[in-house]
């Protein structure tokens, strides 16, 4: 910690100071013999300081001798009122690593917190939602003004936002909704789903069997599912057979897959619900000799090299997760300062990325 520097202070100042705040917090008036023996000094040096804060405007006197607050008070009271308060720290709860995606954002939120001189406290949940609860518990005790949290579970980290709502901080959910946020910044995640559904009505033929490898129980799982299943119904040609989900992370994708293939013998497509779910099922898939293909959302580079080698993925729908953190950063300044936000809950739109277009992408990670 810095050390506290020594402060030379003015004697008519501090006096001035005291009687303004003995008079503040006094119910009845006060009159010069009052103020004296308030702040232990002479009626004539009293009278001095009275006599400079009246011509200030800042102390007034009636008849009686008895002295009130001035109308400048009120004035440099209003004037304070009226200024915005500015963002100085935040705390930043991210889902897990391994996981290229989660690093983009983080650095979203932290380069353009440090460009703008805020301080950020970051802390990884590790995919636990049990952490991520306790983390934002700790952050609810802790100095920042705002908490930017990616939410491992959509719905189960409410006793955790609800802390910090006790405290009366705010809390912006980033990349994944959360129960009760006082605002949202994530991708289209319906758009998505529709995007990679759409180019699997074109490119497979009719009566194609698909399965689904989802994740964890967070609002842009559910919503690119949804998209996914709105996108095949426009169509009506390819079936549904089978769904497993995983955690999000390649391990997870890879053990899903497994599961399917020992089930279902003749699907010819798998929809993941993220690249590094992609990555893990191609690999089960490699290991099988099965001949399938795969669609994802991120854009990752992982997987753009994939499709651009033609192992397996064929298309992802891609979002930007340093956009994300930026975007949840500004809008963590607006509510703080207390700007009004025409809508609290905002979608960036992805871009489906596929052979044909991805020299035109810049991939993430």
């Amino acid at each position: 910690m810095a050390p506290i520097p020594k402060i030379d202070r003015v004697p008519a100042v501090t006096r001035a100071a005291r009687i303004l705040e003995h008079i503040a917090h006094k119910r009845d008036s006060s009159n010069l013999s009052d103020l004296s023996r308030a702040i232990g000094a002479p009626k004539s040096s009293v009278l001095n300081v009275c006599n400079a804060l009246m011509a200030e405007r800042l102390l007034d006197r009636d008849t009686g001798g008895n002295y009130s607050l001035g109308l400048r008070v009120a004035e440099f009271a209003f004037a304070q009122a009226s200024q915005s308060p500015k963002l100085t720290s935040i705390g930043v709860a991210t889902q897990g690593v391994g996981n290229p995606f989660f690093v983009e954002e983080e650095q979203g939120v932290v380069e353009s917190a440090n460009a703008k001189g805020i301080q950020t406290t970051v802390l990884n949940a590790g995919h636990s939602l049990k952490t991520q609860i306790e983390q934002l518990r700790d952050f609810s005790r802790q100095q920042v003004d705002v908490v930017l949290v990616d939410a491992v579970d959509s719905n189960g980290v409410g006793s955790g936002i609800e802390a910090l709502h006790r405290r009366g901080k705010l809390v912006i959910a980033m990349n994944a909704g959360a129960i009760n946020c006082d605002a949202s910044v994530t991708t289209d995640n319906v758009v998505a789903g529709q995007l990679v559904g759409r180019h699997l009505n074109e490119r497979l033929p009719d009566q194609t069997e698909i399965a689904i490898i989802g994740g964890n129980p967070v609002s842009g799982v559910f919503d690119r599912i949804v998209g996914f299943l709105s996108a095949l119904r426009e169509q009506e040609q390819l079936l549904v057979v089978d769904r497993e989900d995983g955690d999000q992370t390649q391990e997870g994708g890879y053990q899903a897959a497994k599961k399917i293939l020992q089930r279902q013998s003749n699907i010819g497509a798998i929809f993941a619900i993220n690249d590094p779910t992609a990555i893990g099922a191609a690999t089960a898939l490699k290991e099988s000799n099965r001949e399938l293909v795969i669609v994802s959302v991120d854009g990752s580079s992982s997987a753009i090299r994939m499709i651009e080698d033609r192992n397996y993925i064929v298309a992802t729908a891609a979002q930007d997760p340093r956009a994300i953190g930026e975007t949840a950063l500004a809008f963590a300044e607006q509510l703080f300062a207390g700007t009004a936000v025409h809508n609290r809950f905002h979608f960036l739109p992805p871009r489906l990325v596929t052979r044909d277009n991805l020299k035109s992408y810049r991939p993430w990670g």
